[in-house]
């Protein structure tokens, strides 16, 4: 079923077009009314042709802009009737002809586009993409008499395209942008120049349909930080609809579905967000903050209950100012770091809040918040340069107070990132700096050693940005004097480096070791994936 073109001078006509089957035998079935008439009052002229046998089941029916004309498209050739059922006009054949003669297969054209051209060349020309289920494609110009006037070949999708096949409506490098995709196979985005190959510039992948998997054990049992991450590995072996199946694999996770939406017109621009319980109930505290605000919300365990956002005097939280770091401790006191102060909220009434400011000289650029330890890690800029400070939230009677701890060292590059671990012997600073590389620092009896630097080795020739602009610790183990997890490293260029680092300690740090040939195992794993 289609609405085909009415010619200038049905203009205000209404044209359906209707293909009917039955019994071996399709008709093609036109009804025509008046736009003006409603449509369960109009009374619509009908006119009715038997279609030919070659064109009772075509796979595609494309209404034309010329002449009221449409075409039928089957697995080898295309008709196209002229001024809709006109009895006396037999339709033109065209045929379906592609180089690809050596296929065993007779695939099927499926899917069908018109490209946006400017409205002068539309007077006179109605461009049409045919596309097949295997990816082949067509351009198709047909002339201001409905006839096809040029057919061109333009190569392979590399695709099944079954389910979805158009024009996006803009420029794009000064061709068309088509979208293809298909129920069973990889699907994608591609830039169709004149006179030149389809070019993908983005791919879609598409798993299923899953025929048969396997699951295959990990061998690596010599080292055990990486014997936990690895574990078993899952591969499944998918099908397509036209002979392009695929073996791929399958990684677990955790999907994260919407249980609650808050609205907040005045924050559109969040670009942190940080939770921690309230120890009650199962309650939570969200702090979110963007470049100029923040705003602190609690929000209930059940959400029934209203929810709404903590008044500033009521948290002794800045709301005024971006939030650089944010967390809680185990007694319930809220940490906030903003670029002049850090501030301590309480959750409980019996204890006051408070708030440590800095010179006005001094400003925190970036900063990190370890609520099980109560430390605050900050890298702050004055006039003689960057210094690492950490402190220390000490809680005294209905007081909070920040002790120092140990003496700020001096930084010699531009931190981005602070990620502090605790361990039985102290704390690890980890810091990503924009140069590539991690900084290591320690804390233990209440002093703060530099440790350990570590350069940022990407194996690509792209000029890529090797600022580390996040960290993240996974699978911490802890085996006596020997202590081993995994930094994740989040490059700003959009990869993810993983690092195995190793303490080994004795009542002291005595060195730290990051594994090479843990990136190097890793490396191509994790960023295929976040690429």
């Amino acid at each position: 079923m289609e609405f085909l073109y009415p010619r200038p001078e049905d203009d205000g006509k209404i044209l359906l077009l209707l293909l009917v089957a039955h019994d071996q035998i399709t008709h093609a079935i036109c009804y025509e009314w008046d736009a003006s008439e409603h449509l369960r009052q109009a009374s619509p002229i009908v006119t009715k042709r038997l279609l030919p046998p070659e064109d009772r089941l075509p796979t595609m029916l494309i209404p034309l802009t010329k002449t009221s004309s449409f075409m039928l498209v089957t697995t080898s050739t295309m008709a196209v009737y002229k001024n809709r059922l006109d009895p006396r006009r037999q339709p033109s054949r065209y045929p379906l002809g592609l180089p690809d003669r050596e296929s065993r297969k007779s695939p099927l054209w499926t899917r069908w586009a018109r490209p946006l051209r400017n409205w002068l060349y539309n007077q006179k020309h109605d461009d049409i993409y045919l596309c097949r289920e295997d990816g082949q494609i067509s351009y198709l110009g047909i002339g201001n008499e409905g006839e096809v006037e040029n057919q061109a070949h333009l190569g392979q999708l590399c695709c099944d395209v079954d389910a979805a096949f158009d024009i996006l409506h803009f420029g794009n490098e000064g061709g068309d942008l088509l979208l293809a995709a298909g129920n069973t196979g990889d699907g994608g985005l591609f830039v169709q120049k004149a006179r030149d190959h389809p070019r993908c510039v983005q791919k879609f992948m598409n798993w299923s349909p899953v025929t048969d998997s396997v699951i295959v054990k990990s061998s690596n049992q010599q080292f055990p930080l990486s014997a936990d991450i690895a574990s078993d590995r899952l591969f499944v072996c998918s099908t397509s609809s036209f002979a392009q199946g695929a073996i791929v694999e399958l990684r677990h996770g955790i999907e994260a579905q919407i249980g609650l939406v808050v609205s907040l017109e005045g924050l559109s621009g969040t670009r942190d967000i940080w939770t921690m319980s309230t120890g009650t109930n199962g309650g939570v505290i969200v702090l979110t903050s963007d470049p100029m605000s923040s705003v602190l919300l609690d929000l209930p365990a059940d959400f029934d209950e209203e929810i709404c956002a903590i008044d500033e005097a009521d948290s002794g939280l800045d709301c005024g100012s971006q939030t650089l770091a944010a967390g809680s401790t185990d007694i319930g006191v809220i940490v906030q770091v903003t670029e002049r102060a850090i501030h301590l909220g309480a959750t409980f009434a019996s204890m006051r809040s408070s708030r440590f400011e800095y010179g006005y000289d001094q400003s925190i650029t970036v900063a990190a918040v370890n609520g099980s330890a109560s430390l605050i890690v900050a890298a702050v800029r004055d006039q003689d340069g960057l210094h690492l400070h950490a402190k220390r939230l000490t809680p005294s009677g209905d007081q909070l107070s920040l002790t120092d701890v140990g003496e700020p060292l001096r930084m010699h590059f531009e931190p981005v990132c602070i990620s502090v671990l605790t361990f039985d012997f102290g704390s690890l600073i980890c810091v990503g700096a924009g140069n590539g590389k991690i900084f290591l620092y320690v804390i233990e009896n209440e002093s703060i050693t530099f440790m350990s630097e570590k350069t940022m080795d990407v194996a690509y020739n792209e000029d890529i940005s090797k600022a580390i602009d996040s960290l993240a610790v996974i699978n911490k183990v802890e085996n006596g004097p020997l202590k081993k997890f995994v930094l994740l490293c989040g490059l700003r260029s959009g990869i993810l480096v993983p690092f195995g680092v190793t303490l080994d300690s004795v009542n002291a740090v005595s060195s730290i070791g990051m594994s090479t040939s843990y990136l190097e195992s890793r490396f191509l794993l994790t960023y295929g994936v976040h690429q």
